[in-house]
């Protein structure tokens, strides 16, 4: 039995699956006595091992199996191990076990020596827990380290894996962990208890991947996986766990290195197998490694026609690991410089391998994997996976824009290259003038895009610049564009940028996507000015005989403005994001009104313009009403007038004649 998925024919089934969106969930030491009778133990240990044990699927026996090599060990007083173990309700299926009393929900043990999986030994019960969701991790997790604390902890992660699909495969739920939920769950500890993992190890199938130490960073500092297939025994916990009760002063590294050698030392025959394991730091993989893996792939995107035989001819000869699309990533690098001979394309390989090199600080092989350098990655030769689009790391970085190239798909907008410029006029450090960041971007289609640019000083989050309306069209240099940066504050800052089209995000490129980018010491932009305004029209105290105005403003400034807002009589009633300089309004009736005009730039300086217009609608609409009553009323007296001195003259007429 090997703990993947292609041998049992179930993997397809399993990739259409639907993993729960994760509930936010309230973390707290739980308060319950043990079934065992006996109090939590509350003391530092050296090591907290906590290994969610995922026996809930046909690998169950090999559950009960590894549970028993945990518990020929055990805890003691320096090293304290925790297992949560799901097993599973197989309904009469070869592969479902009913040893130990068939229980099948979820139990956490602190496992002493020698004690069996039997259910009265657990000191939790929780029911059955969905293994593929990240509440369940979160919950064993805030269990382990609330209830036995230490200097360092250890999580392992048992069962199937799926390279980028995930791991922990629940067969009665029909689950799997996906990397972002167990992103989640780490998150989740971290914030809550303040507890970043020390070595997370992934016991499981073709885990190897880069995408899964990009999810684990900044919450794990290392990782131990295999990029190829497990056998269904998986590691040899009884001799891995005897050698850190034996020195349980072991650091991270140290009991990195002695999982990767006792894997390999269990199952070596001496002859060629295709066991794998190895070593990663993932903060070197994030803060080193991605950065010099976009500046590769943006060189290899804008040249692809120009190298496709190279990097078709460079793949094929890659380490591969049970499926065509999953190869060693520093062997393909290896392979395309050997075959290159441009000097700007090797020397970008050439810095890429060396922060691969760094990152991958342990990898052992057993003969069948000669060029297994300790991680692999995703290269689509034949149709590319769209849920690929979905990992973070694609989402965050361009390895999936390589990756579609290669598939056989249009990659449509890419970063080529990001860099910063600036003056520190008054020689302190700090960068002060003339800052700004440069993007060259390639689109294989005309795309008219919006570029934001954000910082990071190690605390909070702002926006620096941006820029509207550049239209990216083809891989050249005639495109580049210019983003001037508004700091707020001095400090050291991280950038990311955004790409929007339509005002919807359409990419990413997250903090240490360039070494250009990363680290800028940076003060207040001394060009910066406050926005003024200049209104054009109408005149202030104007007399205005409609009841819709026009307003034309003329607004200057200098870093980007991010909000223009209209009061009328203090009573918001417009707001526009960005500049606005041109806009109307529509007042209910006769009278005189306040209108403000209030601009609010990226750095929140704001700038206020103020006018006075009377209405005179009413009066003037009426007024030729009020002519036509006049003259008919006019006219009227003229006749009666008339009619009446007529009267009184024919009156006088016949006094004389008589």
């Amino acid at each position: 039995m090997i703990r993947g998925l292609k041998m049992r024919g179930v993997y397809i089934i399993i990739l259409i699956i639907l993993a729960a969106v994760p509930p936010n969930i309230t973390l707290h030491p739980p308060q319950e006595k043990s079934s065992k009778g006996s109090t939590y133990i509350r003391q530092n240990y050296y090591w907290t091992l906590m290994i969610y044990l995922d026996g809930d699927n046909d690998l169950e026996t090999y559950a009960l199996d590894d549970f028993m090599e945990i518990s020929s060990v055990g805890s003691d007083d320096n090293v304290s191990i925790l297992v949560l173990f799901d097993r599973w309700d197989g309904k009469g299926d070869p592969m479902d076990n009913d040893s130990y009393g068939d229980w099948t929900d979820t139990r956490i043990y602190h496992i002493e020596k020698s004690e069996p999986p039997n259910p009265e030994n657990a000191d939790k019960t929780l029911g059955e827990r969905n293994m593929g969701e990240a509440e369940t991790l979160i919950e064993f997790l805030n269990y382990s380290i609330s209830n036995y604390p230490a200097e360092h902890y250890a999580l392992i992660l048992w069962d199937h894996g799926y390279a980028y699909h995930g791991i922990c495969f629940d067969f009665d739920n029909n689950d799997r962990l996906e990397i972002s939920e167990l992103r989640h769950a780490l998150d989740r500890i971290h914030n809550d208890l303040g507890v970043r993992i020390d070595l997370l190890g992934i016991d499981a199938c073709l885990s190897g991947i880069i995408d899964m130490v990009y999810g684990c960073r900044e919450y794990v500092n290392l990782i131990v996986f295999s990029q190829e297939y497990e056998e269904s025994d998986g590691w040899p916990y009884d001799n891995i766990l005897s050698k850190l009760i034996s020195n349980p002063m072991m650091t991270p590294e140290e009991l990195a290195r002695t999982i990767v050698d006792e894997y390999m030392g269990f199952y070596d025959t001496g002859s060629p197998r295709n066991e794998t394991l190895s070593v990663i730091n993932t903060t070197s993989f994030y803060s080193d490694a991605i950065p010099k893996l976009n500046r590769l792939t943006g060189y290899l995107l804008r040249n692809y026609d120009y190298f496709k035989n190279d990097i078709i001819s460079a793949l094929s000869a890659s380490e591969e690991f049970s499926f065509p699309w999953l190869r060693d990533l520093t062997h393909f690098l290896i392979n395309l410089n050997a075959t290159v001979s441009n000097k700007t394309l090797r020397a970008l390989i050439g810095t890429t391998v060396e922060s691969l090199n760094r990152t991958i600080i342990y990898s052992r092989n057993l003969g069948l994997h000669p060029n297994a350098y300790g991680v692999s990655a995703y290269f689509p030769q034949r149709s590319y996976d769209t849920l690929y689009d979905n990992i973070e790391l694609s989402i965050h970085h361009q390895w999936d824009e390589f990756a579609k190239k290669i598939g056989g798909l249009d990659p449509e907008l890419w970063l080529y290259d990001a860099w910063f410029d600036g003056a520190d006029s008054d020689t302190d450090g700090y960068m002060d003038s003339d800052l700004r960041i440069y993007v060259d971007l390639d689109s294989s289609i005309p795309v008219l895009v919006d570029i934001e640019v954000y910082g990071s000083n190690g605390s909070t989050e702002t926006l620096l610049g941006e820029v509207r309306d550049i239209e990216v069209n083809g891989s050249t240099t005639s495109d580049i564009v210019s983003i001037d940066l508004f700091p707020r504050s001095r400090g050291i800052y991280d950038i990311r940028i955004d790409i929007l089209s339509n005002e919807q995000l359409v990419k990413q490129y997250y903090y240490y996507f360039d070494d250009d980018t990363i680290g800028l010491p940076l003060e207040e932009n001394m060009d910066y000015r406050p926005p003024t305004i200049y209104l054009l029209e109408p005149e202030n105290k104007s007399i205005i005989t409609k009841t819709t105005v026009n307003f034309s403003l003329d607004i200057e400034n200098t870093a980007p403005i991010e909000s223009t807002y209209v009061y009328i009589n203090g009573t918001l009633e417009l707001a526009f994001d960005g500049k606005r300089e041109n806009f109307s309004l529509t007042f209910e009736g006769d009278g005189t009104y306040v209108v403000k005009i209030r601009v609010v730039d990226l750095i929140n300086s704001s700038a206020e313009c103020v006018v006075i217009i009377t209405i005179y609608y009413s009066t003037t609409e009426k007024t030729p009403k009020r002519i036509m009553v006049n003259i008919w009323l006019m006219v009227a007296t003229i006749v009666i007038l008339t009619l009446f001195l007529i009267c009184i003259m024919g009156i006088k007429h016949k006094r004389e004649a008589s």
